[in-house]
């Protein structure tokens, strides 16, 4: 059940695509509708600049590391 839960939580915070809301924050438009059409880091690069680049990659690196660490707490509790 906790596993299950784990996953659920993962899931959610995997699905934030911080390239549409950098793009959107600093730029004032859906990086999707820009360049190549993928909400990804390249194209933020391309479309965006660097310093939104930047976050965006920070930012989807966190996201799997907050994954990981969860995953590990929750293991080391039960």
């Amino acid at each position: 059940m906790t596993y299950g839960i784990i996953g659920i939580i993962a899931y959610l915070i995997g699905s934030i695509n911080f390239s549409v809301l950098i793009s959107k924050k600093m730029a004032g438009f859906d990086v999707r509708e820009k360049g190549s059409g993928n909400g990804g880091t390249t194209n933020v690069l391309r479309s965006v600049g660097k310093k939104a680049a930047v976050l965006t990659l920070i930012a989807d690196i966190l996201k799997g590391v907050i994954a990981i660490l969860l995953a590990w707490l929750v293991r080391k509790i039960c």
